[in-house]
Parts: structure tokens; sequence; C-alpha cells
């Protein structure tokens, strides 16, 4: 059989040009709904007349907040798509039939003992009932559904062995020289060495792997193919032959580049989006669409390319290779749920962007409510729905929120008492909605308590001894007038607190800048006793806010 000849040249050139010629940047769209109008316009007729997105990945972990933008790109495409009166679905892949490669630091070292099996068939290093695949899917399923996210699960594991992909998969195996071909046209010089001849490589090539029945791993070798459905192998381990069905046995499994292809000829698939790693010119997207159009016989999906997602003060915290990851679980942890689709869905897919972990928190509630504001808010009505949604904005969200600047800061000094917190706000004659306090107040003391431990404000558990020991008597006789005023008013107001809180330090011998030096030191010494600290936040507000008998013990001296 003659070589199959591709220019992989020609293939980056041509889709050069096509990514020239479509441009997200609009005034008037979201980047989402220029992507919707694309698809209806470049195809009008869906498989089923349903408008297929798609993405997916090995559970071989949690989905963390780099896999969580795969399903954040493909989301407000989805919307602008039902938006606009179309069906549309966006369906989740599980790979969970890939091989188990390499064993997670976070998993005991003798599980290389399963090295070789499809994940599927793993056991869970946490639940004896469960496999190693299940563990991650459940967990991450059930934050998805928590999201909000309509998205139609696909178990690969499941899928191969009902022999639903047989007829795709003999295609496949009937055109395994192209697929080499082609293969081999997008190989670097140097991979190619490691082949032998271009010749050799043809003839060895398979576009999958069989799982052995002996052993259930993936160290065989295809002997022979009928043509049709009927596989031949040896298991390189028991040195044992068997022949099998694909249409009855779940052992045969495509290769990485070619099963892509093959799902989106199976599912119809109309958009999918990917990480840089896979659409460099020449990758893996450029070798699936060259596969697709040739050998599944398909135009590959529109696809957008994402960038990576960066941690902003939480470096230490968060690594791959640990297995420790951030989740979308973890992320709601600190961020509000729309919130965190906002940050996923404001900037272009192409372009890098950072989860705040640090103060920049604080900036990002700000700008979101800001936005919020604006949007609500254009010419005096309702902005359009549709843009309120793609934004990741619920136009249906409590209005007037509670600053989250504000809301961290005298969280602490409430001692994390909704109630208390509540009527700061209301004595500030601040105008909020109750309920946003509620939200966002267990946000609040999870970052600070997770993330920003430096700035928790925290009482001491007993008196400051130490501190004391060094205080002069005059100094002494001042805290415990503070101390008497607050025992005998417990329902004085912040005014009046403080009021007396600087008139106790005052004297009318003095000049006004020897007491404020006097009230410098009067503070201090209360900020010491409370906190240990020089300084905290606004004093009369902390002390009203404080649990009392708590202020009222410590500064009992």
């Amino acid at each position: 059989m003659s070589r199959f000849h591709i220019d992989p040249e020609q293939v980056i050139l041509e889709r050069r040009k096509r990514e020239g010629q479509f441009n997200l940047k609009s005034k008037e769209l979201h980047w989402g709904e220029v992507i919707a109008e694309e698809l209806i316009k470049t195809n009008p007729n869906p498989k089923n007349g349903i408008y297929t997105c798609a993405a997916g990945i090995t559970p071989s972990g949690m989905v963390h907040f780099g896999n969580f933008r795969e399903i954040m790109t493909n989301w407000p495409v989805v919307e602008a798509l039902k938006a606009r009166g179309e069906k549309a679905r966006l369906i989740f892949s599980w790979d969970d039939f890939d091989r188990f490669r390499k064993v997670p630091s976070n998993v005991p070292e003798n599980y290389s003992r399963y090295l070789g099996l499809p994940v599927s068939k793993v056991p869970s290093p946490e639940n004896p009932n469960e496999t190693y695949a299940e563990h991650f899917k459940k967990a991450s399923e059930e934050v998805i559904t928590e999201m909000g996210l309509d998205i139609e699960f696909k178990h690969q594991g499941k899928l191969y062995p009902t022999g639903q992909y047989a007829e795709l998969i003999s295609k496949a195996l009937n055109q395994r020289e192209k697929i080499a071909d082609i293969l081999w046209a997008f190989m670097s010089e140097k991979s190619q060495t490691t082949k032998g001849t271009q010749e050799e490589y043809r003839s060895n090539y398979w576009p999958g792997v069989v799982y052995s029945s002996f052993t259930g791993k993936d160290n065989t070798e295809i002997l022979e193919f009928d043509g049709q459905f009927t596989i031949k192998y040896k298991c390189l381990d028991t040195d044992k032959t068997e022949t099998i069905d694909i249409r009855k046995q779940s052992q045969f499994k495509l290769g990485w580049k070619i099963d892509w292809p093959m799902r989106w000829a199976f599912e119809g698939v109309n958009f999918e989006p990917g990480g840089v790693d896979h659409s460099t010119y020449g990758g893996s997207f450029d070798v699936a669409s060259v596969i697709a159009k040739e050998v599944f016989e398909i135009e590959p999906p529109f696809y957008q390319a994402y960038g990576f997602i960066n941690i902003k003060g939480n470096e230490g915290k968060m690594s791959s290779s640990k297995g420790n990851a951030l989740t979308p679980k973890e992320l709601l942890e600190i961020y509000e749920l729309p919130i965190l689709k906002w940050v996923y869905t404001r900037s272009m897919p192409k372009k890098e962007f950072e989860l705040a972990f640090d103060s920049d928190l604080i900036r990002l509630y700000d700008e979101y409510d800001r936005t919020v504001f604006k949007i609500d808010n254009i010419d005096g009505s309702k902005a359009n729905g549709l843009r309120l949604a793609i934004n990741g904005i619920d136009q249906d969200r409590l209005q007037k929120p509670a600053s989250f600047r504000q809301l961290t800061g005298w969280a602490q000094i409430a001692d994390w008492n909704e109630e208390k917190l509540k009527q700061l706000f209301e004595q500030q004659d601040l105008d909020f909605n109750s309920t946003s306090i509620t939200i966002r107040l267990e946000k609040a003391k999870n970052w600070m308590e997770q993330y920003n431990q430096e700035e928790l404000l925290e009482l001491l558990k007993e008196n400051n001894n130490e501190y004391l020991s060094n205080m002069s008597d005059h100094r002494i006789k001042q805290v415990q007038q503070m101390q008497k005023f607050l025992a005998e008013n417990p329902e004085a107001k912040i005014s009046e607190i403080n009021e007396i809180m600087y008139s106790i330090p005052k004297d009318e011998k003095k000049n006004m800048e020897e007491n404020k030096q006097n009230q410098r030191e009067f503070f201090q010494d209360i900020y010491r006793l409370l906190l240990n600290k020089d300084r905290g936040p606004r004093l009369s507000t902390f002390l009203w806010a404080l649990d009392r008998e708590k202020v009222i013990k410590l500064l009992k001296i």
C-alpha cells in the first residue's frame, strides 16, 4: 500500500488563516455569543438538531481550577446558543478507559502494581467499595452539579465496553497505515529516529491497544485484525494469545489522537476548547483534525484554545504534582458562586488570568459588585438577561450586597458573630442586603483562616501579664476605668464608647499634642492587653463588637 501524503505546514497554514479571519472581540457581544453565532452560521444543521459542546479529562485526580477553565469556556457558548433558540448540550467525558500511567504522590507507592490497567479498574485508595476513577468522578460531579452547570457526563470506561464505538474503531483499524502516515508527518525528526523507518513504523503501527484478559493490563501485542471486528492479540506478560470481538468485549482502546476525533464523530461535537498544550500548531488538535477528515470523514469541531490560570497568594499550597491542586469546591469556600463564574468568563479564552487568594480577592469582589451595578442600571433598566448570564452574573442575585472589603474587616471586630455584624452595618447607616452578609461572612472567614492568617485578629486566651508587668500605675488605672465603664454599660453605643475612650487619657493641663500622645499610649495598652499587638481595628467599634465578657476579663488588671 502506498504512503498517504499530508503536508503539516499546509495544515498549519490553513489553521492560521482560519483563526486570523475570526475575531472574538466585539463591543456588543460577549465572546461566548461570538462563538455561538459562528457555530450557527457555519453549521446550521447540527447532528440530531443539537449543538454539542465538549470537554473532558482522565480522572486521575479531582477536577482542579485549571481543568475547570475547559468547562467554563464551554458554558457561555452553550448559554448563548440556547438564548438564540437553539438546542445545545455540554458533554463532559471522563476518559476513565485510559491506562493508569503514574502513581501520584498522594497515593500509596504500592499502587505501581496497577500501572497499565485502565483507571476504571484501579481500586480507590480511600474507599474499597469504589474504583480509583469513581472516587474522583463522584466528588467532581457533585460540586459541578452544586454550581448549577447543566452537564451530561460521559464515562468512557462504560461506553467502550458496550460496543457502541465498534464501527468507528473498525474504520480506524482498517486505515491504520493511513493514520500511521499522518502521525509520522507531524512527528519531529528526533521522534522519527526513535521509530525506525517510515515503512517499519507503518507496518508495525496499530491505532490502539488491547487490555489483556489475563492480566487486565495493556502490555499486549496485536497480531491480526480480520477487517471487521475481530482482533487476535498476545499478552506479553503471560505469553498467552486470545481472539476478541470488539463489539462484545471491552478490551480495545484507541490511542488519544485517534480516540479524540472518533468521539467527535460519535457525539457530533461542534465546539471543543483545549489547553495550550493541545493547541500548539502541529500539535494534538491539528493531528486529530486531519484524522477526523481523512479517517472518520467529518469536519473537526470549532476549536478554541484557552490560557493557563495562575494562582496569586497561594503559591505554597497548590501543586498538581503533590496531588493537592485546588478544586472548584475549594474555590467556592472563598468565592461566591456567581463571582467565580464571572472570574472565569470575563477574560478572553486565550488570556491568562489569576485567581486571587491574597488581598486582591477583596478587589475582585469590589470589581464584581461594580460590574453588576453597571449592568443592572444601564439606561435605568435591566440589561439584557443573557449578558448577565454570560458574564456569570445571576440577575436574580441579591441587590445592594454588603461590601466584602468592609465585611472582612468588621467581621473580625464582631468576632464573626453574624447578628453583631449586621448591627454594626446598621449603626454605620449603610444600605445593605442582610442576606448578603450571611452568604459572604462564611467566605470571608474561610479566606482569613485559610489564606490570610497573618491578618487574623484573635483575642488572647489569658491576661497579658508580661505586658502588664511593665505598665505604670497611672496607665493601669486608665485601663481599669475603661474596664469599669464596659462592665457597667453593656448596652453602650459605639459613639458612647468612643467618647469615654478619648476622655480617660485626656489631661486638661496638657496641650493637644501631649494629649494625643497620651491617647495613643492608652489605645496601645488596650490593644496589647486584648491582642498583644500595638494596633488594630478602630478601637471604639472593636470594643463594642467584641464579646463583652471576654473583654472585661482581659482588661481586669
